[in-house]
């Protein structure tokens, strides 16, 4: 009896529709505000920021890093390739009077 090997392979470009409505409503309840204010913390302790850095979020989904240290006076951009996830960012930075500049594009270019 022979086996056969079986390889699975994902469709090159599997990220630009995984990442939507379905990713969001999934994800969304584990994403408190308490653990984003504990995770912005952490990243304020593990990475040297200044406030005049410039700060790209790369992957920045829905923007609740994004947003958590714009708040706290980062100069901070957002960079996403889901049109909803960074609809959602943007509501959210505008619901909170954030400015910040997300943008979607390609991280890899």
């Amino acid at each position: 009896m022979t086996i056969t090997k079986l390889r699975l392979q994902a469709p090159k470009y599997w990220w630009k529709k995984e990442f939507g409505e379905k990713y969001y409503t999934t994800y969304y309840p584990q994403l408190t505000p308490e653990r984003t204010l504990k995770e912005v913390e952490f990243i304020k302790k593990a990475v040297p920021l200044r406030l005049s850095q410039n700060i790209l979020d790369l992957g920045c989904g829905h923007g609740r890093h994004t947003i958590g240290l714009a708040r706290q006076h980062f100069n901070i951009t957002g960079l996403d390739y889901s049109d909803y996830l960074l609809n959602i960012a943007r509501k959210e930075a505008d619901k909170m009077g954030i400015r910040v500049n997300f943008i979607k594009k390609d991280m890899r270019y």
